[in-house]
């Protein structure tokens, strides 16, 4: 008996086809740019077009929630973070 993928996993196995990584890769605990990027593609896909919560894109991605929000944001608090310090003037020690 063949069963259908669901959506959720036609865009894991979409993503991964397009990136030339297996699925095994994607839910393993390798921190490379180019897995994280395939991802961040998948996380991205699954929000935006399924409306996924943050926990179902975790399991699916075999993540912690926190992990998530850092793919969908891309890293952008950090900058804005770095970019509020380094805006500060620096303080002369008398």
């Amino acid at each position: 008996m063949n069963i259908p993928p669901s959506r959720s996993q036609k865009i894991v196995i979409d993503e991964c086809r397009r990136a030339g990584v297996t699925r095994a890769v994607i839910r393993s605990e390798d921190r490379h740019g180019a897995i994280v990027a395939v991802r961040r593609a998948i996380a991205v896909r699954l929000r935006g077009e399924l409306g996924l919560s943050l926990w179902h894109i975790a399991m699916i991605l075999n993540r912690d929630h926190s992990s998530v929000m850092n793919l969908l944001d891309g890293g952008a608090r950090r900058r804005r973070k770095y970019e509020s310090v380094k805006a500060r003037p620096t303080e002369v020690a008398a």
